[in-house]
């Protein structure tokens, strides 16, 4: 007879665990002990596990767990590792149908970017919020509100200069931005002002081996140069960077 593999024996005991209605315990736990972070921390971790089967994923919504998770961001602002843990859980939850328009409403793109912004110096939060924004963005399929476009923009070029080093990060930002800049000429034209295409040139030049990460620019500059035309808008940075040899009236 054949032995389980690991990942079969830890989805049965994960539908063990949901059987016994332990996750319903936990989403209790998480309101009673949300002003106390190390009980939060395993509470959510624990949830976020569970969450990987529909069941519970679904238990989430209807119970209103991201509201305990948006209460969580707001209780420890200054907790890097709840607020990455935080954002890796919406992320999961976020699969529900019907959870998208339930966790805009609740303006998780805002907590995002803010989230971004006080940690932008820490890696795995850049690498988990962008996951976040690409997640929503992919699905909502439209921002109505162009300040709030701006920002998801600035948070995403920014994360990819902090993090040039960190392939990871640069990767998940040029998903995020693949699908920002498909909504509208407008966003994509802010992802311009905010120099997007250096990082995109960036990791061309410097990532010449990796395959994936030259693909996923290929088709960021696509969008920028074949589907909303800001080749002349790009060619111009690159003259006043002097990156091309030119006439010398051209430019």
């Amino acid at each position: 007879m054949p032995e389980d593999r690991p990942e079969d024996v830890a989805l049965n005991n994960k539908t063990l665990v949901v059987e016994a209605d332990i996750h319903s315990l936990l989403f209790v736990a998480m309101r009673n002990f949300l002003s106390d972070g190390e009980v939060l921390l395993d509470v959510v971790k624990t949830v976020t596990c569970l969450a990987e089967l529909s069941i519970v994923k679904n238990q989430c919504m209807v119970e209103g767990i991201h509201e305990v998770i948006l209460l969580g961001m707001e209780e420890h602002p200054d907790d890097p590792i709840l607020q990455e843990l935080f954002l890796e859980t919406i992320v999961v939850l976020s699969a529900t149908d019907g959870m998208i328009d339930i966790l805009c409403d609740a303006g998780i793109l805002s907590f995002t970017v803010e989230t971004m912004e006080k940690y932008s110096h820490i890696e795995a939060i850049q690498e988990k919020g962008t996951i976040l924004l690409q997640t929503v963005v992919n699905k909502k399929k439209s921002i109505c509100d162009n300040r709030l476009a701006e920002k998801i923009a600035r948070a995403i070029v920014s994360s990819m200069k902090k993090f040039r080093k960190a392939p990871n990060v640069l990767a998940e930002s040029c998903v995020a931005m693949q699908f920002l800049a498909d909504l509208s000429q407008e966003v994509t034209k802010t992802l311009v002002n905010f120099n997007a295409h250096e990082e995109l040139f960036h990791i061309l030049e410097t990532y010449k081996s990796d395959e994936t990460l030259v693909n996923l620019v290929c088709e960021c500059l696509y969008i920028l140069c074949c589907k909303w035309e800001f080749t002349t808008q790009m060619l111009g940075w690159a003259c006043r960077k002097n990156l091309m040899k030119r006439p010398s009236n051209a430019c």
